[in-house]
């Protein structure tokens, strides 16, 4: 407890703020006994500091000194544990029109626990983060994020499951220590765990008379094919709904489409077939980034269409799902028909193939844009 208080009151006397607001409260003192020019001199003095502390450049200049003396270590140094710890920060929310996360500057970490993982330094990962933006927890962004990776969803632990009132642990994990670990720590916590995958796995050995070899994610090769298909999809993540614009020269398929035209959707299943995607909402063809619109054709773009009586009816049932109102020019059947059609001809100005996502499923329409994306590479070479 002495700890405790220690730390706080040595946080709050290494604070700028706090150095400020004593500077202030001095300077009022000088100033009522008519040291005026003196008051105002410390005044400035605090208000200098406060604004010099508060920039980039001071906490850079902090955080280098502390950084240097600390380098990575190579993975290969890094010994096995019994868990990853994924710590939150890595997301800033929910992306704008969708159910993913937003990923920051802080997104290197999933990669670095990725890698990690694939190199078998722990069994699982335990992923944390509270609710910052909503009513969806990091923690279960992050976890969507590893499995879109490859991870498992056996091998992942949210720490907010222990905070929930009634929680209820089922897992299909095949490794048995892995497994003996979770149901001992659920039972310290006194959360009820059910192993789902135990008894239909021994029954399976003993109809088939085959010894069970417990290795999870048996079916995963992890190959050059898997690490490109990583990297595309931490791209595709990146780059969603405008994201990063200045770094569309790397993508291999850019998307252009009005909102609510499956541009997200699209964009993941295209990044799990090893493609880099893009994708940029077009509002009008001022919202297009200069370099496309100067070099249109600089690598493969596709524009999104849909029917306007068939987007009206999905954004009218998003506005529902936001509880918001639906009387706005986004639902609105006349804006709409007029936002398609100056699309389309964005489209055509640019030379662009359009696809009409009316009646194609996700799967269908990223068909017939590797089918494009194919064509625009033999014209190419």
């Amino acid at each position: 407890m002495t700890i405790f208080v220690m730390k706080k009151w040595l946080s709050l006397a290494i604070f700028p703020l706090s150095h400020s607001i004593l500077l202030i409260i001095l300077s009022l003192i000088l100033f009522w006994r008519s040291s005026r020019s003196l008051a105002i001199t410390i005044v400035t003095a605090a208000l200098i500091w406060l604004w010099l502390s508060s920039t980039a450049i001071f906490a850079d200049w902090l955080l280098t000194g502390l950084e240097e003396n600390f380098d990575s270590p190579p993975f290969s140094s890094i010994p096995k544990a019994e868990a990853i710890i994924l710590l939150g920060g890595a997301t800033s929310g929910l992306a704008h029109g969708g159910d993913m996360g937003n990923l920051n500057e802080s997104a290197d970490r999933l990669l670095t626990t990725l890698k990690l993982f694939k190199l078998n330094k722990a069994p699982m990962v335990v992923v944390t983060g509270g609710i910052t933006n909503g009513a969806v927890s990091e923690a279960s962004l992050m976890q969507d994020m590893l499995e879109l990776m490859g991870i498992p969803s056996e091998a992942i632990i949210l720490e907010e499951a222990e905070t929930n009132k009634n929680s209820i642990i089922l897992y299909t994990i095949v490794d048995n220590n892995l497994a003996k670990y979770l149901a001992n720590t659920s039972s310290d916590k006194k959360i009820p765990c059910f192993g789902v995958l135990g008894n239909l796995i021994l029954n399976f050995s003993k109809i088939l008379n085959q010894k069970a070899s417990h290795e999870p994610s048996g079916q995963h090769i992890l190959n050059e094919e898997y690490y490109d298909r990583i990297e595309a999809i931490q791209f595709t993540m990146n780059h969603d709904d405008g994201n990063l614009l200045n770094e569309i020269d790397n993508s291999d398929i850019i998307l252009v489409g009005v909102s609510r035209t499956s541009k997200t959707p699209t964009s993941i299943y295209l990044a799990n077939k090893g493609f880099k995607t893009s994708n940029i909402p077009l509002v009008n063809e001022n919202s297009l980034p200069e370099k496309l619109k100067k070099n249109p054709q600089f690598t493969c773009v596709v524009g999104l269409s849909t029917e306007p009586e068939r987007l009206a009816d999905l954004r009218k049932n998003r506005m529902y799902s936001l509880k918001e109102s639906e009387n706005t020019n986004y639902t609105n059947l006349d804006d709409i028909k007029e936002e398609v059609m100056n699309a389309k001809k964005t489209f055509q100005k640019y030379k662009w193939p359009v696809i009409d996502v009316t009646r194609k499923s996700v799967e269908e329409t990223a068909a017939s844009i590797i089918k494009i994306h194919e064509i625009y590479s033999n014209n190419v070479k």
